[in-house]
């Protein structure tokens, strides 16, 4: 008997509600104009990042951390605000989190007042929260729409068998072989690991591919490990969201996502439909890398290539400057 196919979804599109809530001049617009407003995060101002989620939910970012999560609840007219007791338990956060009544006023300025008043520990916005950041107000070469992206499985059983790929097992097998051998200076490698869940950004070209984002810290040489493996990891979300993309159902989820938050204003309009090409990048900030990292990065970049699916074109390397984004 033939296996039932594996069909994930990307069920992150607002209901017609909760955009009708979102539109300018409605209750939840001042959560929209949220995005791009800078926080300052000790001696450095932060831009904050607004992303649509499943279950009618809008969350608002600064850096990697989630400072407020916004949900309409079910068959009601209620917007249940909330986050992390770390800022929901802070004085500025007193007259936000709760339910709301979205006939009721004030929610702006309660926002506002607790936005620019609640404290954000500078871990997150150190490092990958400030690349996160800065990738996320791109532009070009892409325009970013999404981010922590996790494909939606039936059950756990299917997670799983949805993200093995015999290509993707043949790279890790080649590559710990590879981190065996004694190094130039006598030193192995460390050992390659699995692939993981959680994608950095999802972005659209425009030529109307889909953009694969995985980011980076490249500033230092601490971590290296996880700088010259990225492109295994980046290949495993390759891998499964080649498949996903194979499906109407994902393409349409990910083309809704996308004409939604166009339509609420966070995302530029005029741009190309998906086509369904992919494009893959690991994206860093300044490239500070050692020659041995960039030596076995391009090493385990050279394997993956190798191990990509048919009509994707090589994984890009990008740093992120003065002069903005980079190819490498």
């Amino acid at each position: 008997m033939a296996r039932k196919p594996i069909i994930p979804s990307y069920p992150r599109t607002p209901s017609c509600k909760l955009r009708e809530l979102l539109a300018k001049g409605n209750f939840l617009a001042p959560l929209i104009d949220l995005s791009g407003r800078e926080k300052q995060v000790e001696n450095d101002r932060f831009p904050l990042d607004v992303h649509l989620r499943s279950n009618d939910e809008i969350h608002v970012y600064c850096g990697l951390i989630r400072i407020v999560n916004a949900r309409l609840m079910k068959r009601s007219r209620m917007i249940e605000i909330s986050a992390a007791d770390t800022y929901k338990n802070q004085e500025c956060a007193n007259a936000l989190f709760g339910r709301w009544d979205t006939r009721n006023t004030g929610f702006s300025e309660a926002l506002i007042e607790y936005v620019d008043e609640v404290n954000v520990d500078k871990r997150w916005t150190h490092k990958e929260g400030k690349l996160q950041a800065i990738w996320s107000d791109v532009l070009d070469p892409w325009v970013p729409f999404d981010r922590e992206a996790v494909l939606s499985y039936k059950n756990v059983k299917e997670s799983g068998l949805g993200r093995k790929f015999s290509e993707v097992e043949r790279a890790l097998s080649l590559l710990e072989t590879i981190a065996d051998r004694p190094g130039r200076r006598g030193d192995s490698w460390a050992k390659p690991s699995g692939g993981g869940r959680e994608l950095d950004q999802l972005a659209i070209d425009g030529e109307g591919n889909l953009v694969l984002i995985e980011i980076k810290d490249a500033s230092t040489s601490a971590g290296s490990a996880a700088i010259f493996y990225a492109p295994l990891q980046l290949l495993q979300y390759v891998h499964e969201w080649r498949h996903a993309f194979g499906w109407l159902s994902v393409s349409k989820d990910l083309q809704k996502l996308i004409e939604a938050r166009q339509e609420v204003g966070l995302m530029p309009s005029g741009l190309p439909e998906l086509t369904g090409g992919i494009r893959a990048a690991v994206c860093f900030g300044e490239d500070k890398r050692s020659d041995e990292v960039k030596r076995r990065f391009y090493e385990a970049l050279g394997v993956v290539n190798a191990h990509l699916p048919p009509n994707v074109r090589p994984i890009e390397t990008w740093s992120y400057g003065k002069d903005g984004p980079q190819p490498l």
